[in-house]
């Protein structure tokens, strides 16, 4: 697999737009508008990879035990997490525990 075969831009069957997108949607928990999506990295660890609907890479997310710890793509600092709704997705909290957005 080259190195790019991860990136929207190169891969377009990664993208949401694809029939078989696999990844999940980040929505706003308020206007249910999707804001990012991930694509899975395949590597060792459970990493995912956050995009814009530009396809930029934005954050990435490492599995822990019931959700992931997010983080920012460029500085790498950790910036919240997502917590199982117990129905299959997730919710997205910040560092002070504010609910951010839905993960679906």
């Amino acid at each position: 697999m080259h190195t790019w075969a991860i990136n929207p831009k190169h891969t377009p069957s990664l993208k949401p737009s694809s029939v078989g997108f696999k990844g999940l949607l980040v929505k706003d928990k308020d206007t249910d508008v999707a804001l990012y999506y991930t694509v899975d990295c395949h590597v060792k660890e459970n990493v995912l990879i956050i995009f814009d609907y530009s396809d930029n890479p934005v954050f990435f997310a490492v599995g822990r035990q019931s959700g992931y710890s997010i983080f920012d793509f460029k500085t790498q600092a950790y910036i919240g997490y997502w917590a199982s709704n117990g129905k299959g997705g997730y919710n997205w909290f910040n560092l002070n525990d504010d609910w951010l957005y839905y993960v679906i």
